[in-house]
């Protein structure tokens, strides 16, 4: 990624260097979260809510998934909104709050956060994009 940004910069498509440095940035921000904040999932592991077992050995807030889908796919959105018109501009647009919205009703289903991570990220991830 480090050198996909600064291939990018060099090249001086700020617009590709700003949208990699944001999605792969909020995964540090995600990180860095998790470990200063230590909250705990809602279900013990190996097992959650619909008894699958899990490989997850991470804290629960905030919602890594939430996060990244509000700044990866926001940032298609604008991207739509700048350079598309018309009904292909609405589908993309509408797609892509469509998978910012339902990700986080999936994860606190999932047993995998509560929903106060998923508010929180929501949040997070609007400043951070």
């Amino acid at each position: 990624m480090v050198i996909a940004v600064v291939t990018f910069a060099l090249r001086q498509q700020w617009l590709e260097t700003i949208f990699t440095l944001a999605t792969t940035s909020n995964v540090l921000l995600t990180f860095s979260l998790k470990e200063l904040i230590h909250r705990a999932r809602p279900f013990p592991l190996p097992v959650n809510a619909n008894g699958l077992i899990q490989n997850i050995n991470q804290y629960s807030y905030p919602s890594g998934h939430v996060l990244f889908f509000v700044v990866f796919f926001g940032f298609f959105a604008y991207l739509a909104w700048m350079n598309f018109a018309g009904r292909v501009r609405t589908i993309a647009i509408v797609t892509c709050v469509a998978l910012i919205v339902l990700i986080g009703p999936s994860q606190v289903f999932l047993g995998a956060h509560w929903a106060s991570d998923v508010l929180g990220s929501y949040i997070i991830g609007t400043i951070w994009l």
